[in-house]
């Protein structure tokens, strides 16, 4: 699983790999290490990089859990540059992919709720990077499209 950050006016975009716990409730966390991809990236290689945070994700032990941490310790929000939660929040977009089935051929990819608690999905094969990195963007543009109806 991972989440995409994508911005709202630009084509900017934070991939952030989710892993879960092993023990303790499964809780799920991100990767320090989040990747930030400028406006110029092609499709394929936005795509691509999507595929391998998602194909990274797995279940591993958080030594940090029980730190005393800030929100500014979230790895998205300073791998986006943003001052504050509600600045990222503003300008940012979630769009969560994850497995659909056991063997992780089809993913899905949800978005925030839009209006009234709708999400928007899309699923597609993980390996068909240049449909995953079009797919997200179309999802953006509706989501965009949803939100100022």
């Amino acid at each position: 699983m991972c989440n995409v950050f994508m911005h709202r006016d630009s084509d900017r975009c934070v991939i952030a790999t989710k892993f879960q716990t092993p023990e303790r409730y499964g809780l799920y966390f991100e990767s320090d290490d989040a990747i930030t991809l400028s406006e110029s990236v092609p499709g394929d290689v936005f795509g691509e990089a999507v595929r391998d945070a998602f194909i990274a994700s797995r279940r591993r032990a958080n030594n940090s859990i029980g730190e005393k941490k800030s929100v500014k310790d979230w790895p998205a929000l300073k791998a986006a540059k943003a001052k504050s939660k509600a600045q990222f929040d503003r300008e940012w977009i979630c769009i969560t992919v994850k497995g659909a089935n056991e063997a992780n051929i089809i993913v899905r990819m949800e978005t925030d709720p839009v209006e009234h608690g709708i999400s928007l999905t899309k699923h597609c094969n993980p390996l068909v990077v240049e449909r995953l990195g079009g797919d997200l963007n179309l999802l953006k543009k509706q989501y965009l499209k949803w939100e100022h109806a």
